[in-house]
């Protein structure tokens, strides 16, 4: 699958251009995801002859998109717990599961999702903010 243009139409269906919809979103979660393989201060960096974790996360999920696109929503619900299990403190796999619940019409169960995958991230965070948009959106907060 290749990537997305700025001028190409956003991949979630809205109908409007990538770069007025979810350019931003995606480029603060790619912030995220880089600043979560940063090392801790004062510890040393990674040897990097190892595998580079950050490459094997987008891969896992990339894929699970594709499969989300492709309509194996069982699949991509098999990959995101993967991711969940793997990356832990990382907001990918509850933003997969929560795209797979909204591809299943399952919107409580997405919002759920979303919440989890905000809770991962800093307070003061506007992709934070816009996944709680998207949980109240889906299913209001009690």
């Amino acid at each position: 699958m290749s990537k997305t243009g700025r001028n190409q139409p956003c991949p979630c269906g809205s109908g409007k251009k990538y770069k007025t919809c979810c350019l931003r979103k995606d480029e603060d979660a790619q912030r995220q995801v880089e600043r979560a393989a940063l090392p801790p201060a004062g510890r040393p960096s990674r040897d990097p002859r190892e595998d580079d974790g950050l490459e094997l996360l987008d891969s896992r999920s990339n894929r699970v998109i594709d499969l989300i696109d492709e309509g194996r929503l069982d699949e991509a619900e098999a990959a995101s717990h993967e991711l969940l299990s793997l990356y832990p403190d990382l907001m990918d796999g509850h933003l997969r599961l929560a795209m797979v619940c909204e591809a299943r019409q399952q919107p409580e169960l997405a919002a759920g999702h979303y919440r989890r995958a905000a809770a991962c991230l800093e307070e003061d965070s506007e992709l934070r903010a816009d996944f709680l948009r998207q949980a109240n959106k889906l299913a209001p907060a009690v």
